[in-house]
């Protein structure tokens, strides 16, 4: 289905499990923090899952001001399109202004302090576009509110899609 689901509202095996307790030790914390010159120590994380794009998605935004540190994994085979690839912007306006363009490849990683300037989106593609998000948040209110919000919204897709 497009769109966010957040991890506890997904099924997945034993392996999936543990990639997603390694990335969310105190070690990546540290090493993440160090990197990016913050702090992580205390700050909560949240996981959220995509595996399909829809041509709406991929508008440019910078994420929302709770989210102190984005982590995007992407586990894809080799990306041939042109389209779908993340690019990191100077604007809001100019998706063609790019600092950075980065290949939803399988295994790419891409860490960004979420600043007030951290335009990012994509050429619209519909299809297939696996990434895993993991979000370093203000405070835990932040992690049950998104997790609520993300539920309702899958429960949502799942009963359009099955009623269709």
């Amino acid at each position: 289905h497009p769109g966010s689901f957040p991890l506890p509202t997904l099924q997945y095996g034993p392996a999936f499990a543990d990639f997603m307790a390694d990335i969310r030790t105190p070690e990546m914390s540290r090493v993440v923090g160090e990197k990016l010159g913050l702090d992580l120590s205390s700050a909560p994380t949240m996981i959220t899952v995509r595996g399909q794009s829809r041509e709406a998605d991929g508008k440019i935004h910078i994420d929302s001001r709770t989210k102190l540190v984005t982590a995007l994994i992407y586990m894809n085979d080799s990306w041939e399109s042109p389209k779908g690839r993340l690019r990191l912007v100077r604007s809001p306006d100019d998706l063609n202004d790019v600092i950075a363009e980065v290949p939803p490849d399988e295994g790419t990683l891409l860490l960004f302090r979420n600043d007030p300037n951290a335009w990012h989106g994509f050429e619209p593609f519909a299809g297939p576009r696996r990434v895993i998000q993991l979000n370093w948040v203000t405070d835990e209110s932040v992690v049950r509110r998104e997790q609520a919000r993300h539920r309702v919204s899958a429960f949502f897709k799942r009963l359009l899609k099955k009623t269709a």
